[in-house]
């Protein structure tokens, strides 16, 4: 019998660095269920990935570690017109589209079912700025520079309070961002604290940020706060932790659509965010890819 080939696509260190010491229970998992776990080790560029993958032409890929380490493996695949399906590990600091997925900290059950080729398999949406694909989320304005300024030491130490901790130094000396949004032949000029375009309805560690987000429906939804009080910005992150949307919100304006254009006129060169990493520089053409990825599910 032909055993199925796993590629475990493993960011060292992401999280607290730790996962390296799983890959034994990893690789136990998948000879179990009677399949060759090849791990890859990456690193910040993966110029041999994509050679690799062909040459080892694996029935299945699983990216180990937080949000970027998936982000990065999702864009690499897509643009290099890599179709495989795809597991992700959540174990980095930040976990939104594993939790989203329900199989954060399911390890077992989840590798043995990749492995076993029992996993059922989903297909689902991505988005693409400037021609860079994310999974989960783009977004720009205050706090999104903030993963980019925690280094990996402070954020191995303390987890996901080291960004609420350096975000706190940036509310003070913010400006608004203004932007102009076209979507579906209308035109929307805003100054903004910050706005997100969500695949998901699990962003930032919050979850149902907002009603009536699906992962394969084609669309996206963008969820922009409008310039107010440090109080507003307070109280609709309250309402995130608590559990609530904030589609309805008096100072957000809540858009979905399958293609937005957006532009700034505030000088400089303003950066966007991919998935918690560095994305492309405005103007930004954000356009939704239907079902372009395939990931194993439970």
């Amino acid at each position: 019998m032909k055993r199925r080939k796993i590629v475990l696509m493993y960011n060292p260190v992401s999280g607290h660095a730790r996962f390296k010491y799983r890959l034994d229970e990893i690789t136990e998992i998948c000879q179990k269920n009677g399949a060759i776990l090849i791990p890859y080790r990456t690193e910040k560029e993966n110029p041999e990935l994509p050679d690799f993958l062909r040459e080892v032409d694996p029935d299945g890929i699983i990216a180990a570690g937080g949000d970027g380490t998936l982000h990065h493996s999702i864009d690499l695949l897509l643009r290099n017109g890599i179709s495989k399906p795809v597991g992700v590990i959540g174990s980095g600091t930040s976990n939104d589209f594993a939790t989203y997925l329900g199989v954060h900290n399911r390890l077992k059950e989840y590798v043995g079912k990749i492995a076993a080729g029992t996993a059922s398999i989903r297909e689902i949406d991505t988005g693409c700025a400037n021609g860079h694909y994310f999974i989960n989320v783009a977004s720009a304005g205050m706090l999104t520079d903030v993963p980019h300024k925690v280094n990996t030491k402070l954020k191995n130490t303390f987890g996901k309070l080291a960004y609420y901790v350096s975000g706190l130094k940036e509310v003070a000396k913010f400006k608004p961002l203004p932007v102009t949004i076209e979507t579906e032949g209308k035109i929307y000029h805003e100054d903004t604290f910050l706005f997100v375009i969500i695949n998901s309805d699990a962003v930032g560690s919050f979850r149902n940020v907002v009603g009536g987000v699906a992962v394969d429906d084609g669309l996206l939804d963008l969820l922009l706060v409008r310039w107010g009080s440090p109080a507003e910005l307070m109280s609709l992150t309250a309402s995130l932790a608590g559990g609530k949307g904030i589609g309805g919100a008096k100072n957000v304006l809540h858009l979905q659509s399958d293609r937005f254009m957006i532009t700034t006129d505030s000088g400089g060169a303003v950066e966007s965010d991919l998935d918690g990493e560095i994305g492309p520089r405005f103007p930004l053409e954000i356009t939704a890819k239907q079902r372009a990825v395939r990931f194993f599910c439970l």
